[in-house]
């Protein structure tokens, strides 16, 4: 009656559209909301409910526009921020959940919880320089936040900073040493610097913590697998015996990993990779010996 009666007054659209709801009537409460917006396009809150119920209707792409419209008009609001991160995080369009939560951070600069989530989008991105950036204020204000630390660990390693992540994994050992993750990861840091045997003598030590932990398999692994690689490399991609003998020893490791179901998938895939190259029976007639006896393994 009063919506025949005021047609203009978007109060009583409003008030059906939360009936409606109430009722499980999503689709005309929808209808209901749109028009008070229409009426009134500088209220947030109706802006807010019209976008909750185009979420709850899976219309993900109408609920964002919604909530961009309600941040607009509130921008200091920090429900309505959250929401919008969340959906613009289930697109997957990183510079547009990354400007919302640059938005966040902008709103409270000292919520380091908003700043940690800013810097997990940037990693995602691919955009190692602003996720470091981001973490080294996170860790100021939180130090013993390992996760953040793992993930600047993480970021060093992508951009070949091995030595900063060196020192990154080794504050989180001091802090946990039977953290055999991290124990793994700055072994896979060695790895990459070519220091084959200290790598190696880490990555044992979370054998010692826990000797059916697949990724130390994997790091093992990846160790003898980068060794090989690199001489091959230097060989201008000529593959002897003795690297076929050593590419063999990942795959044992990786026969190992495969045990542990957490890491199952990626063991098998280095497992299929390294088919072509462990060494086959035709190999083992033509050699009478089974390690190998080049410099370049002689750490091994």
């Amino acid at each position: 009656m009063g919506i025949r009666n005021v047609p203009e007054d978007p109060y009583n659209y409003r008030v059906l559209g939360y009936l409606y709801s109430r009722q499980g009537k999503d689709e005309n409460a929808i209808e209901m909301y749109g028009k008070a917006t229409e009426l009134q396009p500088d209220s947030a809150e109706t802006f807010h409910q019209l976008g909750k119920l185009y979420a709850k209707t899976y219309q993900n792409q109408k609920a964002i526009e919604a909530y961009q419209k309600a941040v607009s008009l509130e921008p200091t609001n920090k429900e309505y921020q959250e929401i919008l991160s969340n959906l613009l995080s289930s697109t997957g369009n990183t510079a547009k959940i990354i400007k919302q939560k640059r938005q966040m951070v902008k709103l409270e600069p000292d919520n380091m919880s908003y700043r940690f989530q800013l810097a997990k989008s940037f990693h995602t991105a691919a955009k190692f320089d602003s996720a470091i950036a981001n973490l080294k204020i996170v860790i100021k204000n939180q130090p013993d936040n390992t996760e953040a630390m793992e993930l600047m660990g993480d970021s060093y390693q992508n951009i070949n900073k091995f030595n900063q992540a060196i020192d990154v994994y080794n504050t989180i050992i001091e802090k946990n040493p039977n953290d055999k993750k991290n124990i793994c990861n700055l072994a896979s840091c060695y790895t990459s610097l070519g220091s084959y045997t200290t790598a190696r003598r880490i990555v044992n030590k979370a054998l010692r913590i826990d000797n059916q932990y697949g990724l130390a398999f994997l790091t093992l692994g990846k160790i003898y697998e980068t060794a090989a690689d690199r001489n091959v490399a230097k060989n201008e991609g000529k593959t002897t015996y003795d690297d076929r003998l050593v590419y063999k020893i990942a795959y044992d490791y990786y026969l190992k990993a495969k045990n542990d179901f957490a890491y199952k998938r990626e063991a098998e895939s280095r497992l299929k990779s390294l088919e072509p190259v462990v060494p086959t029976k035709d190999d083992r007639f033509l050699h009478d010996y089974d390690t190998p006896k080049s410099e370049a393994y002689s750490w091994i």
